[in-house]
């Protein structure tokens, strides 16, 4: 019972009838009841202070008995706290099917009309496969009709916990906001806005691991047709952003608000606008209206020793206008990172000397020989520009050769400038780079060209904006190609022009921003088409630019189109920038068809690759091994099992002399590693995965797609050889790396695989249900998952013959067939394991004519592919023997 409440059920009502009502008509509704009653009246507007504080509205109230539904899945253990949407109770599975605790959530009562909208949205929110997300896992109504939501338990503390109790420093305070920022951009990037981030809704593990709660449960919990914060339950005020406090659209942007938000908590210990003790009212006010002191101004936050980076990082997240924010979490996080690495970040560019004094601190030797070099010039400049001075006073009926060694002057004092500039902090790999690269990457910084009518000044802004790409410093190449072409820096040629809006379309889309990249792209293509003969290479790059776009928005037959357009507008114009223009043309369009399942045309366009590397002089280049790589793969996925071979030998020789013990060359090794175990050489197998592994960890890869795989084989190859608790070791690695991965639903689809294959012999219902799990996850991973369903059908279909339920197994080979006939030749091994899986079925049909002759059959493709020797051939052989004699 609340201590200033008389009776809660007493005053539900009233409670929720005054959050339905804007503040002014809640304020005179609140009037009224304390004319009648001043003691209720006191007691609602305490209930409405606890909301605006997020204490949360039921946090003083004592637990009340929960049962749930008989049959359940879960069985509630304890108690362990209570918030704003209701109760949560620590609980575990009740079925045995695995050992895990979790939290189990009431929802409050008058929650009660969201159980079918619960079980619709479950099914999303439990895609979200992140280690700084706590799953959720299930959901349903209960005994007495409260939903339920089973989420991941995280055994740690709360974040305002962790922070009272362990007083972290200033480095650990933004590392955790880091890993939080990560966990938000990777649900961003599966279409779940949080939209309640708070200090309750983080807990640190053990090991000082953040995890969010919550995820997506504020999705589950909004009103479609809500339009007001009153009617928002699932919002804490103190965190809200603006547009959540008037009733404006949310976005991710809003949660970028909310993390700004967060950071200058964790760095002040007051929320942004120093709410604390604010009536709702006056909080929404403030947010709204007024600016936001800076962390290193706030008292509460001196002692850490804040910088204005900070300042401007957690300023830019906190910005009242949305399009003034980060554009994503990733480019937060990106910036947070620079922050804890000594770099710029994006949100405030840095002094020259600030520039100068990192980069000495980082690079002593480099320090030491540019000095030197600068010496060098600067004397240098002071000859050319005394010759300059000998010059006007010698000849000075020669206008023209003064001016010439006037503007001569002035561009070697543009050259010292540029000396100066080059000491850059933007070393992203932190490898010591050569000099020529530090002169190069210090122009971008530079504004004392002088501007002409060629653009000169603009020109370069493109040049030096192409060097960051490479370097993979995507914001300030968007800053350069911003800059040239504003026309502040003078005319771009037309072919300079077109490029430069297709490379900052190009960068807007991988800092998170497609939709502006489009149009940049489209009009980079109309001048490239207009400029007719001078354009081939750009026209090529942007059309390819086009493609790739369309490709990483799903749409692969536009992507298609125009990636053939990209080939056929550099295949005609034989100069050597755009034939390796041509290449990446066609490289791309084999990425395309590839992930549309189409590998005998991605062949063809990875092989054109490698031939123009070749006719470039490039056949034993590092470019070439990645070109070989990918023929290999296309090749192995088609079939050819022989040809992928040779060409995964090819291109692995090729790295090891090119690129030595690269990540590169490791999921080199992994993906010849996959022929070597569908061939069965267990052995081979396992020194590629074990070499891979090796160069992960001497550099220092200890997660991403590399590792999962390599943990996804291991435990394969256990499963062959028997060893259970080998497999289940590795099986439980590779589920913990693939739930940080990208596409995360492809990988845990192969996990629950292997782990259905590793069950399948002595446990027929838990290789059941991992199977079943493996095939959902491949559905929902849509088109990339395409590749890894037809195997878990196949399985499982064989499973359901054994079961005895020849029905379900009917409905996995019919959909399995399907798939096939869109992806495979009718002679590709991959329906050798399809064709015995119908024999079996039809044999316990009594069809046995027709069980002869698929078992037949599939025992011929997987012979041709694999030998006679292979363990699923011998046992073909053994089935037909035993059942079809």
């Amino acid at each position: 019972m609340h201590s200033r409440d008389p009776e809660w059920q007493d005053l539900e009502s009233d409670l929720d009838r005054l959050l339905a009502l804007d503040t002014m008509a809640r304020a005179a509704a609140l009037d009224e009841f304390a004319s009648d009653n001043p003691a209720r009246a006191n007691a609602l507007r305490q209930w409405l202070h606890d909301i605006a504080q997020s204490e949360g509205l039921l946090e003083r109230l004592p637990s009340r008995p929960h049962a749930l539904a008989s049959g359940a899945p879960w069985r509630l253990l304890r108690p362990i706290g209570s918030g704003g949407m209701g109760e949560v109770w620590l609980g575990e599975r009740a079925d045995g099917a695995f050992q895990r605790q979790v939290a189990i959530k009431f929802l409050r009562a008058d929650r009660a009309t969201l159980g079918d909208r619960l079980i619709r949205e479950r099914e999303l929110l439990a895609r979200l496969h992140h280690p700084g997300i706590a799953m959720l896992l299930d959901g349903g109504v209960s005994a007495d009709g409260s939903p339920y939501l089973v989420t991941e338990w995280i055994d740690g503390v709360r974040l305002d916990h962790w922070l009272r109790d362990t007083r972290p420093d200033l480095r650990s305070r933004v590392d955790v906001l880091r890993r939080i920022t990560e966990a938000v951009g990777y649900a961003h990037a599966n279409l779940v806005v949080h939209r309640d981030l708070k200090p309750a809704n983080v807990m640190i593990d053990r090991d000082g691991i953040p995890h969010l709660l919550d995820f997506g449960i504020a999705r589950l919990l909004d009103d479609p047709h809500a339009g007001s914060l009153t009617d928002d339950r699932a919002l804490t005020p103190a965190f809200a952003a603006p547009e959540q406090l008037t009733g404006a659209p949310i976005t991710t942007r809003s949660d970028i608000y909310a993390l700004g938000g967060l950071l200058y908590w964790l760095l002040t210990g007051r929320t942004p606008h120093n709410s604390e003790g604010l009536a709702l009212a006056e909080l929404v006010k403030r947010v709204c209206d007024d600016s936001i002191q800076p962390p290193s101004a706030n008292g509460a936050g001196s002692t850490l020793g804040l910088d204005a980076d900070l300042d401007a990082i957690v300023l830019t997240a906190l910005a009242r206008e949305p399009e003034r924010r980060y554009a994503s979490a990733e480019l937060l996080e990106l910036d947070l990172q620079c922050w804890l690495d000594g770099r710029s970040v994006s949100a405030r560019l840095p002094t020259r000397v600030e520039r100068l004094r990192r980069f000495v601190l980082a690079h002593r030797a480099e320090s030491v020989l540019f000095c030197s070099l600068i010496f060098a010039l600067c004397a240098g400049l002071v000859g050319t520009t005394w010759q300059a001075h000998v010059a006007q006073t010698e000849r000075d009926t020669a206008q023209a050769e003064r001016d010439a060694a006037a503007i001569e002057a002035r561009r070697n004092l543009a050259t010292r400038d540029f000396l100066l500039a080059m000491f850059s902090d933007r070393d992203e790999q932190a490898e010591r780079i050569a000099p020529i690269e530090l002169l190069r990457r210090s122009i971008g910084l530079i504004d004392s060209i002088p501007v002409d009518a060629e653009g000169g000044r603009a020109t370069l802004r493109v040049a030096v904006g192409e060097l960051f790409m490479q370097q993979r410093d995507l914001p300030n190449a968007q800053r350069l190609f911003e800059s040239a072409l504003s026309g502040t820096d003078g005319v771009l040629s037309a072919p300079t022009r077109a490029a430069a809006l297709c490379q900052l379309g190009f960068t807007r889309s991988m800092l998170g921003n497609a939709q502006a990249a489009a149009p940049l792209i489209d009009a980079g293509i109309q001048i490239a088409r207009a400029a007719a003969e001078s354009a081939h290479e750009t026209l090529a790059y942007c059309l390819t630019q086009k493609g790739m776009l369309l490709y990483n928005a799903g749409a692969l037959d536009d992507a298609i189109t125009i990636l053939r357009t990209a080939v056929a507008a550099a295949s005609d114009d034989p100069n050597p920038r755009t034939l390796n223009m041509l290449g990446g043309a066609h490289a791309a369009l084999g990425n395309a068809f590839v992930f549309a399942n189409r590998t005998t045309e991605a062949i063809i366009h990875y092989q054109a690759a490698f031939d123009i590397l070749q006719k470039l002089g490039r056949g034993q280049s590092g470019d070439a091994a990645v070109a070989l790589g990918n023929w290999a793969m296309a090749e192995w996925r088609d079939g050819r099992v022989a040809d992928a071979e040779k060409r995964f030998q090819s291109s692995i020789a090729l790295r090891r002399k090119a690129a030595g013990g690269t990540t590169g060359l490791a999921q080199a090794l992994l993906n010849y590693a996959s022929l070597q175990l569908a061939r069965s050489e267990l052995d081979k197998a396992s020194q590629l995965i074990e070499e891979a592994e090796q160069i992960f960890r001497s550099s220092g890869v200890t997660s991403g797609i590399g590792p999962t795989q390599a943990q996804l084989f291991r435990a394969e190859i256990a499963v062959h050889r028997g060893q259970q608790s080998s497999a289940e070791a590795a099986l439980l690695a590779a589920e913990n790396l693939a739930k940080s991965l990208p596409n995360s639903n492809v990988y845990l689809a192969r996990v629950e695989t292997v782990r259905g294959l590793l069950l399948m012999p002595g446990d027929r219902e838990r290789a059941a249900v991992a199977l079943q799990n493996a095939i959902a996850l491949a559905r929902a991973a849509g088109k990339s998952g395409e590749g890894w369903l037809l195997r878990p059908l196949v399985l499982d279909a064989r499973l359901q013959v054994a079961r005895g339920d020849l029905a379900a197994a009917a409905a996995c080979l019919s959909e399995a067939d399907t798939l096939a006939d869109s992806m495979l030749a009718a002679t590709h091994w991959s329906r050798g394991p399809l064709a015995l899986a119908h024999a079996e079925l039809l044999e316990r049909q009594h069809r046995r004519s027709a069980a002869r002759a698929l078992a037949l059959n599939g025992r011929t493709l997987l012979a041709n592919a694999f030998g006679t020797a292979h363990p699923e051939v011998i046992s073909a052989d053994r089935w037909l023997v035993d059942h079809l004699n």
